[in-house]
């Protein structure tokens, strides 16, 4: 089990899609980032993340995490924010225009 290999006391909490979708919004306001989203959750549902095809990596997933687990869980890395600033970077006004950096 990952939990054990981080130390993590971290529980798993079954819950309807339509719930966990709140509960994920409701975090995602608090961290200021986008969570989950609905086409995420119909994608795990329809077993998108599985794979009838062998594995085409050379390392186990236990192998690496044990290789990473002074680094996992330390830091949190927004989904949304780094592509706000490269689309602000990208469509900014005119040289010298610093409003793209007000959020």
């Amino acid at each position: 089990m990952p939990s054990s290999l981080v130390g993590s006391r971290a529980r798993l909490v079954h819950a309807p899609p339509g719930v966990a979708l709140i509960l994920v919004k409701a975090l995602g306001f608090l961290v200021r980032d986008v969570v989950l989203t609905r086409q995420e959750i119909d994608g795990l549902l329809a077993g998108l993340l599985v794979s009838d095809q062998p594995p085409t990596g050379a390392t186990r997933f236990s192998a690496w995490l044990r290789q990473n687990v002074d680094a996992i869980g330390r830091t949190y890395a927004p989904e949304v924010g780094p592509h706000i600033v490269r689309y602000r970077l990208q469509n900014k006004k005119e040289e010298g225009d610093t409003s793209w950096l007000r959020p």
